[in-house]
């Protein structure tokens, strides 16, 4: 029998999965194992108080890169894997914004934020998910030109903001200009 709020085990990821995630059933003395979540693998009510949707729709991570991630296709391995993850950028240098969700279904809407130095908005757009992904990657090349940055971009702290459909939402920093003391240290 188990308790509420009892320990059951650790969510985690090996390195060699869309994304961290924990393998569980339900043993009964008077059965076969069944998975506890009612859903295509078994029918019927779900053994849980609170029963989470099965594709739940978080968003994994926002990073930013001096070049776009190169992903080996086929199953994940992070040994295989060039992330090019990058957060400290001189004027005119590449700057490729990503985000990861994972678990996107269809026609799902993520909003996307780009704040200045002073914390004013500096653009913003939106992500509609084109299908139904386990785990995916977006990215943009955010050019430091008119057209992006600006040709004069404002040096210092910037942030880009991902906000998912569903309330979640992450952000990462990054400085623009070669600015010392960046991340608060003086």
């Amino acid at each position: 029998m188990v308790i509420a709020g009892e320990f059951l085990g650790l969510v985690g990821s090996p390195g060699f999965s869309t994304h961290p995630h924990l393998h569980f059933e339900y043993d009964s003395p008077a059965g076969p194992s069944s998975d506890p979540q009612s859903g295509s693998c078994r029918a019927g009510p779900s053994y849980w108080v609170y029963h989470r949707p099965y594709r739940d729709s978080p968003i994994n991570l926002v990073l930013t890169h001096n070049a776009v991630p190169e992903f080996v296709s086929g199953c994940p391995n992070p040994t295989q894997e060039t992330r090019h993850e990058h957060h400290d950028f001189l004027v005119g240098e590449t700057i490729v914004a990503a985000v990861y969700p994972s678990d996107q279904e269809q026609a799902q809407v993520t909003t996307l934020r780009l704040f200045r130095p002073d914390g004013s908005l500096h653009s913003d757009w939106m992500l509609t998910s084109p299908g139904a992904y386990s785990a995916s990657c977006w990215n943009w090349n955010i050019a430091q030109t008119t057209a992006g940055l600006g040709e004069s971009p404002m040096p210092g702290l910037w942030r880009f903001e991902a906000q998912h459909f569903n309330g979640t939402a992450d952000s990462v920093n990054f400085t623009v200009g070669g600015v010392l003391f960046q991340h608060g240290f003086e």
